[in-house]
């Protein structure tokens, strides 16, 4: 096109160029287009440059569902890839939870175990050094011979003597009490496991001096056993209306825990007796009540105003047996009180209640 003698040519409009990198917008080329324009006294004005229209920008969810997709989806953000490689902080927690209950139950595990080891190794300890005991200090005793005539001699026709009873074992206090003054006798039960000593504190303050042994060997070890001891407030002979003696209820079976069998009449058939072997006499011990009472309960009562009260004491308390015995108290007699524990409720005791006979 000829304007004034000067040719003018169209440039075409710059069109959309796109950027090389997908996360870069697409930029626009902008092109200057010269109108011709009266410009006075024959000359001419360009045109200020016009910018051509934007093109519609491609929307990057439209490409999601074309078969070749753009470069925006093909690759993940930077932030995305930190996300994902992250750890989830509920798998953190769980992870810590976990390691946290394992490691409970390890502690409380082997706690478990340790205090087992040490109740079997205490009941072990304790019988083994009670069958030290038995065997270095009671000898099983010997039967009196049956008198023998000489041969061919005329043997006189007499009465028949009836046998003397005496103790199943012997016991040798003097080398014992060497060992432990405090001891006072010897309880034996045939066929059951009571076969022990009984020691009785010698210390002046009868409110602790009858815990001494609750927990102590006949050497005043640490023992969770203990030793059957009797009462402080009782003489130490077994000369009182009532001598009461203690023991512990172990669950092994040892120590008084088997006067809990009493409490069915078959058992009480069986063993009907037991013996105390003192240093001053020997006693067959004939039991005649066996019940479940309070810790603070009459049962435990050692005086007594008078001999009738006594006798009525007794009487009561064979009323309660959980067996029936033929033993009948006598003026004169004195009797002997084995307790242990009992779970029926709390502070209760389990006890066994038996007549003192003098032995030769």
């Amino acid at each position: 096109m000829l304007y004034n003698g000067i040719s003018q040519k169209k440039e075409p409009v710059a069109s959309m160029k796109k950027s090389s990198y997908p996360d870069e917008r697409p930029t626009r080329s902008v092109e200057t287009e010269y109108t011709p324009r009266h410009a006075g006294r024959g000359g001419y004005e360009p045109e200020r440059p016009v910018r051509s229209a934007p093109a519609p920008e491609r929307s990057s969810r439209s490409s999601e569902g074309s078969s070749r997709p753009s470069g925006r989806s093909s690759r993940p953000s930077e932030r995305s890839r930190r996300s994902e490689e992250q750890p989830a902080p509920m798998k953190s927690s769980s992870k810590i939870l976990l390691l946290l209950l394992c490691a409970i139950f390890v502690g409380v595990f082997a706690f478990s175990g340790y205090k087992l080891y040490s109740i079997y190794h205490g009941y072990h300890s304790s019988e083994k050094q009670y069958s030290s005991l038995s065997e270095r200090y009671t000898t099983a005793a010997s039967p009196t011979p049956a008198p023998t005539a000489e041969p061919y001699a005329a043997v006189p026709e007499t009465p028949a003597t009836p046998e003397v009873e005496t103790s199943p074992i012997h016991v040798d206090f003097q080398e014992l009490r060497n060992e432990c003054s405090d001891i006072v006798g010897w309880i034996y039960s045939e066929g059951t496991p009571i076969n022990y000593p009984i020691v009785q504190s010698q210390y002046d303050n009868p409110a602790t001096a009858d815990y001494y042994y609750l927990y102590r060997d006949i050497h005043g070890d640490y023992s969770g056993n203990g030793t059957p001891f009797l009462d402080v407030k009782c003489a130490g002979d077994f000369s009182f209306y009532n001598s009461i003696v203690y023991g512990h209820h172990m669950k092994d079976g040892s120590m008084f825990a088997s006067l809990d069998n009493y409490r069915t009449a078959g058992y009480y058939e069986q063993h009907p007796v037991m013996y105390l072997n003192t240093p001053q006499r020997n006693y067959k011990i004939e039991i005649f009540a066996g019940y479940v009472c309070d810790a603070d309960s009459s049962t435990y009562s050692i005086s007594f105003p008078d001999e009738s009260s006594f006798l009525i004491y007794c009487r009561d308390m064979k009323a309660q047996s959980d067996f029936q015995s033929p033993v009948e108290i006598q003026p004169g007699d004195t009797i002997i009180t084995l307790s242990t524990c009992s779970y029926e409720w709390h502070d209760a005791r389990y006890v066994i209640q038996g007549r003192l006979v003098p032995l030769p």
